[in-house]
């Protein structure tokens, strides 16, 4: 097993308080096992330093898809890698951000799900990564498919969080599974309406021993996509898997509810709004952080960010100084693909936004994603995920990046940039026909002397197709789009004062 290190000291922070210092251990930007098997980043936690993660891996000789676990110390140097597979040789997969957790004993739990049966695979680990034992729970007959998302401790056993799906339909259900210490399944059950499609996302245990879970009700239609609608739904259930209190949002005022964390007279969460583009059957995501009270009362909503883009939040975490950090996708108005960590405090304003991609890459590579983060006893941030390098879709790369309490991995390699864009005002951009065909006018006017630099195009995930140097004096700019494929894009203009103007574009074929 090979084990390499690329180092990469570019790092974008953005405050809106505070000041970098330095820290007491260096940052770094790493590939764990470059040349070794595909594999996805799902998770990290920290226990006394040492770092624990796990995910999918594929098997470059069989094209086998199992799961694995693995550790590095504080510094970085991969300690174990241990691959798990199924029996009979079928394919495992854990889902984005499935819950890793580390018991009262100091072992380690980890869920995964079978692709070619329906069930759930509980697997526990000792801190080494030997396998200590494994349990499979299956599903009723009419349940055709499985995810599953959570795991959580009890005094006396574990929750599992898990969707179930029922063959011939659309229709989803939310499932907890209890069950005692060793695995044993003591009862499922289920939640949720019918004719409402439910996956469940998210499981916390709460201070009061209750267990807050959540996730997404969406329409049993499909397919139109303006045919469709979405809301948040929460249950807070006891250990008996009674439901104590139940909430939903309104129809499209919410996407979701993922990663839950409970606060003083409450909880936070991350979720989205959605903005379907009919013309092309495409959604766009605009994440945001909410807060509420224990009666669901809305505390506070913070836009993460109101950049046109793919956008994503994979998970939060509680620091020691009582803020909170969140990693995920933004697109940021800038040529280069980045994935980020976001500061924020209880009250929600958003202190700093680190962002970062993987080293010698840049915006060629196919996929930056982090997914994972935690905190070391310095008060380093460690984010792990995954990077997919340029000219090999089929190859993922398990990545690990580690920065000081104010997000830069060194203490002087931080450039501040804007998190959101700047308001028209009296400038204004214009882009026409809208929806165009072969061919797109870009005009400003009222810009004054904030003359207009350069102007980007990027496909729905963000990913640069276009740019072009704006000519002094000119006003307008032609764009031949003959060549791309229909769907939705979207543009930026960059003035020299440094304001960024973005907007979408629709093409038809």
């Amino acid at each position: 097993m090979s084990f390499q290190l690329k180092y990469f000291f570019v790092v974008i922070a953005v405050w809106t308080m505070g000041v970098a210092v330095g820290f007491s251990q260096p940052g770094f930007n790493i590939h764990i096992d470059q040349e070794g098997p595909s594999r996805v980043v799902n998770n990290i936690i920290n226990y006394n330093d040492t770092l624990y993660f796990s995910g999918n891996q594929r098997d470059p000789e069989t094209g086998i898809q199992d799961i694995y676990f693995a550790s590095v110390d504080s510094s970085g140097q991969l300690l174990f890698l241990v691959t798990v597979r199924d029996t009979g040789y079928s394919h495992l997969a854990i889902s984005n951000n499935t819950t890793l957790i580390r018991s009262r004993n100091d072992n380690f739990l980890m869920m995964a799900t079978p692709l070619s049966r329906p069930g759930n695979l509980l697997f526990k680990f000792d801190p080494t990564g030997e396998l200590l034992w494994r349990q499979e729970y299956f599903p009723p007959p009419e349940v055709s498919v499985t995810f599953v998302r959570r795991l959580v401790e009890l005094e006396d056993g574990y929750m599992i969080g898990a969707t179930y799906g029922v063959s011939g339909s659309n229709s989803r259900r939310m499932v907890v599974i209890r069950t005692d210490r060793e695995g044993n399944e003591q009862w499922r059950k289920a939640y949720g309406a019918e004719g409402v499609r439910q996956n469940l996302l998210e499981m916390i245990v709460l201070k009061n021993g209750n267990i807050l879970f959540g996730g997404i009700n969406t329409s049993l239609t499909i397919w139109p996509i303006e045919d469709t609608w979405v809301q948040s739904q929460l249950y807070i259930i006891d250990t008996a898997g009674n439901v104590l209190d139940s909430w939903q949002s309104g129809i499209e005022e919410e996407t979701s509810v993922s990663d839950l964390r409970e606060v003083e007279d409450g909880f936070i969460y991350a979720t989205y709004l959605r903005e379907i583009i009919s013309e092309i059957n495409t959604v766009v995501f605009y994440p945001r952080l909410v807060r509420r009270k224990w009666d669901f009362s809305e505390v506070w909503r913070v836009e993460v960010t109101n950049i046109i883009g793919g956008n994503v939040i994979y998970q939060i975490h509680p620091l020691a100084d009582g803020n909170f950090v969140a990693v995920g996708i933004v697109v940021f108005p800038m040529e280069e693909d980045y994935t980020c960590v976001f500061k924020f405090p209880p009250d929600g304003e958003i202190r700093w936004t680190s962002c970062t991609r993987v080293p010698g890459y840049g915006h060629e590579s196919n996929r930056y994603d982090l997914v994972g983060v935690t905190e070391l006893s310095s008060g380093s941030i460690v984010a792990t995920g995954t990077h997919r390098p340029p000219g090999n879709p089929s190859k993922n790369i398990a990545w690990l990046v580690k920065m000081d309490a104010d997000g830069c991995i060194t203490d002087s390699l931080c450039i501040p940039v804007h998190t959101t864009e700047a308001t028209l005002s009296s400038a204004s951009i214009s882009a026409y026909p809208n929806p165009a065909t072969d061919r797109v006018t870009f005009e400003v006017t009222g810009i004054g002397s904030n003359k207009p630099v350069s102007i980007g195009i990027y496909d729905a995930m963000g990913r640069s197709l276009h740019r072009h140097r704006w000519q002094p004096g000119v006003d307008r700019y032609e764009w031949n789009a003959s060549t791309v494929p229909a769907g939705m894009y979207i543009y930026r203009l960059h003035l020299s004062s440094g304001d960024v103007y973005s907007g979408k574009i629709i093409l038809l074929r």
